[in-house]
Order: C-alpha cells, then structure tokens, then sequence
C-alpha cells in the first residue's frame, strides 16, 4: 500500500500521487495520460472514477484501510481467474 503519511489508510489524495506515479512510469500510463489511446477515458483533470467513488466514497471523503484494498484485489483476481477459465472453456468446445 501507498500510505504516504504513515496512518495504515489511503487518502484520496494518496491514492492520486500513486496514480500520477503510475502513469508516468508505465509505457500503458504515459499513453493514457497522454491521451494517445483510442478511446482513452483518463482526461487530464479528470475528478472522479469508479474506483475513486467505490474506495474513497462519492465526496473522495472516506479513507480506505488495508483490509479493504486487499480484499478488493484479491476479489478482482478471483474474478479474473473465473473469466479466464470461462473463456478457456468455450475455447476447447468450440474446437472440439
């Protein structure tokens, strides 16, 4: 976790310096901040996300302990896991 002042949660303006650390350090976030994907949704000066409202609530006024970022990673990896296995299922028996 990215806690900058040491207190165990994310604040909003926490989880933005991470953010902006991230776009900038990646070949996938500088195109994204850049605006040089099509379609790209990461606007500069862009306020609010999904995850922005679901970590941090609908006023950016919530902190976000550990327990619930990794809850929440570990739910998406899970998630990702089922998709994968779906799409590898309809694979096999489409070439069957």
């Amino acid at each position: 976790m990215f806690d900058i002042n040491g207190d165990g949660e994310l604040d909003i303006n926490e989880f933005e310096v991470v953010r902006s650390v991230i776009m900038g350090t990646t070949a996938m976030g500088r195109r994204h901040r850049d605006n040089l994907t099509t379609g790209c949704t990461l606007k500069p000066g862009s306020s609010n996300s999904a995850f922005k409202r679901y970590f941090f609530g609908p006023n950016g006024d919530q902190k976000l302990p550990i327990s619930k970022f990794l809850q929440f990673h570990s739910d998406l990896q899970e998630e990702i896991m089922r998709l994968e296995v779906s799409l590898f299922i309809s694979y096999i028996y489409k070439y069957q």
